[in-house]
This record gives C-alpha cells, sequence and structure tokens, in this order.
C-alpha cells in the first residue's frame, strides 16, 4: 500500500465501528506501515475538543459503554488495550453523542417537558408526538436514509409517518420499539421499574434490554394490546386493555384501576406539578379506581379520603400525607 493520507473524520469512524471495509482495509494497512500512527489514535481518543454538543450524559455513558465492546474486536486493539478503558472514560465526557447509530456525524435535538405540562412535536418526516409531564425527548435534526431514530425519557403517544423503506425506532432506557407506522404509547419513566407499550394502530416489535443494554427477548404487539416490562426482573407480560384509560393523560384526565396510592402518587406530581410525601408507609399500599379531569388536587384528595382514612397538608409546593389517628 502506497502512502495514503488518512483524515480524522475516517479514524473517528474507525474507533465508533462506523467504517466501510473498504476504508477499514485502508485504516489497518496504514496503521501497519508504521506501528507509531496508533499514537495518533490514543491522541485523537484523549481530545476534548471535537464534536462538542450539549447532550445527556446517561445516553452518552451508554453510548459509548457499547463502543468499549465495539473497539475490542478491532485489530489495533491488540497494541494499546492497557490504554482504552482509561481513553473510553475520558471520550464518553469529552465527545458528544456522536454516530449514535448513524454512518454520519449526528446532531441531536432535545425538548424537555417540565411537570403539569404538556406537548406536541412534528417531526420532519410528519410523525406526530405528543409529551407527557416530566418527559424528555431527543430527536436528530435529521434522519439517516435507513431509519429514523428518537429517544424517550419518559411518556409519549406517537402517531407515525409510513415509511416501508425507514423503520421508526423509539429507543427508552430498557427496550427499542421499532414500527413503520402506527399509533402506540410508550411510558418509561426512569423512576419507575417498568416500561409500558401500549399499541393503538398498526403493528410494533418490542426489544427487551437490559441494563447493559443486552437484548434479552422481543414481543410482537398488536392493537389495544399492553406490553409491561419489568427491568428489575427481567420479565414482561403482554393483555389486552381499554385504550380509553391507558390514553388518559392525553386529555389531561388522571385515571385509576385498582393502582396503589404509591403510584397514583407519580400521576398526581407530573399532573400537578408538586411533590407527594408520604409521612408513613401505610398509605403507599392503599388502592384507589377513580378518574378526574377538571378538579383540583385537593378535590382529588378529598375524595381519597371519603375511601380511606388520611391526613394531608398543603405547602407551596409539597403535599404532605399520613394516616389519620384512630
Amino acid at each position: 500500500m502506497k502512502n495514503k493520507n488518512i483524515g480524522t473524520y475516517t479514524l473517528l469512524k474507525f474507533i465508533f465501528h462506523q467504517t466501510t471495509p473498504e476504508e477499514e482495509k485502508d485504516i489497518l494497512g496504514w496503521l501497519e506501515q508504521d506501528k507509531s500512527r496508533y499514537s495518533i489514535i490514543e491522541k485523537l481518543a484523549r481530545s476534548k475538543s471535537n464534536f462538542a454538543h450539549n447532550t445527556d450524559s446517561d445516553w452518552v455513558k451508554r453510548d459509548f459503554m457499547q463502543l468499549q465492546s465495539r473497539i475490542a474486536r478491532k485489530q489495533f486493539r491488540r497494541i494499546f488495550i492497557r490504554n482504552v478503558a482509561v481513553f473510553i472514560g475520558l471520550m464518553v465526557t469529552s465527545f458528544s453523542t456522536y454516530l449514535f447509530l448513524d454512518k454520519k456525524e449526528v446532531q441531536w435535538q432535545t425538548i424537555t417537558v417540565a411537570k403539569g405540562e404538556r406537548n406536541e412535536v412534528l417531526l420532519p418526516d410528519g410523525t406526530k408526538i405528543w409529551l407527557a409531564p416530566d418527559t424528555k425527548f431527543h430527536y436528530p435534526v435529521t434522519f439517516s436514509s435507513t431509519n429514523r431514530e428518537v429517544k424517550l425519557e419518559g411518556q409519549g403517544y406517537f402517531d407515525v409517518a409510513h415509511d416501508t423503506n425507514r423503520p421508526f425506532i423509539v429507543h427508552t432506557e430498557f427496550s427499542d420499539i421499532e414500527v413503520l407506522g402506527t399509533k402506540f404509547n410508550v411510558k418509561a419513566y426512569s423512576n419507575e421499574k417498568n416500561t409500558i407499550t401500549v399499541l393503538v394502530e398498526g403493528k410494533v416489535n418490542i426489544g427487551f434490554m437490559n441494563a447493559e443494554r443486552k437484548r434479552i427477548g422481543e414481543q410482537l404487539l398488536y392493537p389495544s394490546q399492553k406490553s409491561n416490562y419489568n427491568h428489575i426482573s427481567q420479565k414482561y407480560n403482554v393483555h389486552k386493555v381499554d385504550l380509553k384509560h391507558e390514553l388518559a393523560w392525553r386529555d389531561s384526565r388522571l385515571s385509576f384501576r385498582n393502582e396503589s396510592f404509591g403510584d397514583i402518587a407519580n400521576k398526581i406530581e407530573r399532573h400537578y406539578d408538586v411533590k407527594v410525601v408520604f409521612m408513613d408507609g401505610t398509605l403507599t399500599h392503599k388502592r384507589f379506581t377513580g378518574e378526574f379531569k377538571y378538579e383540583s388536587i385537593q378535590e382529588v384528595l378529598e375524595t381519597f379520603k371519603e375511601w380511606t382514612s388520611f391526613e394531608y397538608e398543603i405547602t407551596s409546593s409539597t403535599v404532605q400525607l399520613k394516616s389519620k389517628p384512630m
């Protein structure tokens, strides 16, 4: 091989396992010509200035965890294997979400929805998304030519524009949901142990992930079916559901079906933008069924009091609940 110039962009693609077979062959030959060139890759990994965009650190950390295993399979890994662990740590804090799942640099937009609020998003491909309170949604400025990938932390309802050639994939912390064109709801809050997917129209395929983002199973979902995946037990189940109840949040409705007070408190916090504090643990296991839309938080709590005995105090944005003395 003749002395060939290998650019920085191509070397980054090599590190991120995004090179074509031809590019990889050229790079390996270039490295074998002069072993000192491995130091160029090391220095590139140390760089703190390349592709510095604002991004969510949890997503970046997970992407680079995957990169670490990919780099391990490269031929050049053998030469500076002792240094890679250090470089990966530097890269996590230094780089943005570069080449997340595409062969080109990807620039991500992030929409953050506060508690007590909702938001609607129209993506460039025509897909419509409704975002629930306390949600983060990440999407690329431009979709790739092969797929349409987004990331969700929280809850969202998706009305996906049909595109046979480009599947639409929703990544959550513990699942990957792939569709061509359909309507479905995803609930994936980081402080809850379950990821819930409800299909309204069409068909979706759900890949269930463990904490290391390794796929441990998958499930095809049909209309009116709900998938409930527990991250801790790594078990999931599927059953038919009432779509009106499951999608109540889109209409600003609070809907409970034999749910514990502890789980209901999470919905109350997001709906009213408050913090719910249980002064003792006995109330968290009480179960309620009901639906509210225009009621204030005081009216909701007064309704609950008709079914069980407790006291509450609202100060600023905090709600304190405690069992009522007998």
